[in-house]
């Protein structure tokens, strides 16, 4: 009798997406934070009749599936996002609400936003990414032949324009 809320997305096969998702040795399984963004947004504005929505992910290449469960907690007045049972503080909903305020300012003004992704880590940071895990050591290895930034920015379609303005 209750309402659950449901997010689908297909990944394709890439290493590190699929390592980000289902996990590796070396990380806990997570769904990608502009995934999670987008259950949030739905999970606050339909929080008086749906209390938890499920990120489903299915794999392209074989047709697994991982599943989150995404909810709101609220800590001191703070709305906090829940994966899977647990408390996610690295941001609150209150400041995913004043992103999604301040990127709708640049939409108005058709200027592009700040960019929320790294075109090129700057070598000095590459140690501290390493030490958080948000790259692998072979990622780190590969960045001293290669520099590279967030996969984000090299995919993104309107790169020239977010150079150009910068």
């Amino acid at each position: 009798g209750q309402e659950y809320g449901l997010e689908i997305k297909s990944v394709g096969s890439g290493k590190w997406t699929v390592n980000q998702i289902w996990g590796s040795p070396w990380n806990k399984p997570s769904p990608k934070y502009a995934h999670l963004l987008q259950a949030l947004v739905y999970a606050y504005a339909f929080q008086d009749r749906i209390q938890e929505f499920i990120l489903l992910y299915i794999r392209r290449d074989t047709c697994e599936t991982k599943e989150f469960r995404v909810s709101l907690a609220v800590e001191d007045n703070v709305i906090y996002p829940v994966i899977d049972g647990q408390v996610d503080k690295t941001f609150t909903v209150t400041e995913m609400l004043e992103r999604y305020s301040l990127l709708s300012q640049y939409v108005e003004n058709a200027s592009a936003p700040p960019r929320d992704y790294v075109k090129v880590y700057p070598r000095e940071q590459i140690p501290t990414l390493l030490k958080l895990g948000i790259l692998s050591r072979k990622q780190g290895e590969m960045y001293k032949e290669t520099p590279f930034g967030d996969f984000e920015c090299k995919m993104c379609g309107y790169a020239d324009i977010c150079d150009k303005e910068r």
